[in-house]
């Protein structure tokens, strides 16, 4: 392959900083980026004239790459692999030995505050040095990740300065270069916190809520530290408890009534905040229900029955003048709930054949119970008891004239096993 070149003059003294001596001789690769034997650029005449002759590949003429060393080029010195003629000023001294860059710096500090000025300085050693160096404009770069928002790396100085626009945590890698290998990288981990600042809560008072129904509700605030929450007055209703980490208000009232109180929220930094609460435990609306027998005001002899129906069980009770509930079988079918509760729920009908003389002669009330709670108001009805709890060997008929219309006969018969009378027919 073909290679142009290209022979051009450059002040050394400009370029490296310093002027080389009889001693020193400079050495080139006739091409970008080669690592084959190097040419002679130039003689002591010229080195000591400040200038040095040397060779840049055409395709690419900002870059060179060279040596130089004391005679001969075994010794060592100062290596520019494909460095930027424009932007490099190296730094030798007496001698012309290199050394690759070390920070020498702890990583910056772990912590800052959103709002609050925050520094820190990279150092490394090296040669040429790092900080400072006018041809070395990038020394400190960050290589990976990123500093916080409004913090910046000065690359010459090292310098790390800015105040943090945005809390959060920020990793990255800082890299310190002088164009001879290798690079050194040093990571960071920056967690940028939020400034103090007093409790507000930001959450709508709690909601009402059922006896027998799950509740709950979040409090929220802002604030630096995380606010916690307690009840500072009053108490949240019976069976409800008030998470101070979480702010969540949870559990299943089993109490009805008006509850009120005050939440607060703390978290070391003045003031705190509060916000009263109110909470309305209302009991369940009943599901529909009825008792049918027996009906008010009417009368009962011997063996009558309880009954009705009810759209929820399967616990279903009468109490007979305030006394413990007597259980009642639930679920026989009653299709003529339907419309009430359901067309998939139909088994809905309840029953139980009781001597009401045991209650005694006289008026008596009887209350509904579904599932443990009262149903509607108390019906009253009347018991007649013809002769102590249980007549028997009696019998008898009795013809009733015009019942149940007019014209009509009705023949009643006296039943041992109902304890009262029953149709036995009616005419015409």
């Amino acid at each position: 392959m073909k290679k142009i070149f290209r022979l051009v003059v450059l002040s050394f003294t400009a370029l490296f900083g310093w002027l080389p001596t009889a001693s020193h001789a400079v050495y080139a690769n006739q091409c970008e980026g080669c690592h084959g034997p190097l040419s002679l650029l130039s003689n002591t005449a010229d080195l000591q004239g400040g200038n040095v002759r040397t060779i840049r590949a055409a395709n690419n003429p900002n870059y060179l790459t060279a040596l130089i060393t004391r005679p001969p080029p075994t010794m060592g010195g100062l290596v520019l692999a494909n460095v930027n003629v424009n932007a490099i000023a190296a730094e030798i001294g007496a001698s012309p030995n290199v050394r690759a860059p070390i920070i020498t710096s702890t990583p910056p500090p772990a912590t800052g505050t959103r709002g609050v000025a925050y520094s820190h300085t990279y150092t490394a050693t090296g040669t040429p040095s790092l900080a400072n160096n006018p041809g070395l404009a990038n020394a400190f770069a960050v290589t990976a990740g990123a500093l916080p928002p409004n913090v910046s790396l000065n690359g010459s100085t090292g310098a790390i300065t800015g105040t943090p626009g945005a809390a959060g945590l920020f990793t990255g890698t800082v890299t310190a270069s002088n164009f001879i290998s290798p690079a050194a990288a040093q990571a960071f981990t920056i967690n940028i916190a939020n400034p103090p600042a007093s409790p507000v809560i930001t959450s709508p008072a709690p909601a009402n809520g059922t006896r027998g129904v799950a509740y709950s509700h979040t409090y929220t605030a802002t604030g630096t530290p995380a606010p916690t929450f307690s009840v500072t007055a009053g108490a949240l209703p019976p069976n409800l408890n008030l998470n101070g980490s979480t702010g969540a208000v949870t559990g299943t009232p089993n109490v009805a009534g008006v509850f009120t109180g005050t939440v607060t929220a703390s978290n070391g930094v003045n003031p705190s905040a509060t916000q009263n609460f109110s909470i309305n435990i209302a009991n369940p609306s009943a599901a529909p229900s009825a008792l049918e027998n027996p009906q008010p005001g009417s009368f009962h002899s011997g063996i009558a029955l309880f009954s009705g129906w009810s759209c929820e069980g399967p616990a279903i009770g009468v109490a007979i003048d305030g006394g413990t509930p007597r259980t009642v079988p639930y679920g026989s079918e009653r299709g003529d709930t339907a419309s009430v509760c359901g067309a998939s729920n139909v088994n809905t009908g309840f029953g139980l054949l009781f001597n009401f003389n045991l209650f005694g002669a006289g008026a008596h009330t009887a209350q509904l119970f579904v599932n443990g709670a009262a149903r509607g108001n108390p019906v009253q009805f009347n018991v007649v008891v013809p002769s102590g709890e249980f007549l028997a060997g009696a019998s008898k008929e009795v013809t009733v004239p015009n019942f149940p219309t007019a014209g009509r006969t009705t023949v009643l018969i006296w039943q041992q096993s109902e304890q009262n009378f029953a149709i036995k027919s009616v005419s015409p």
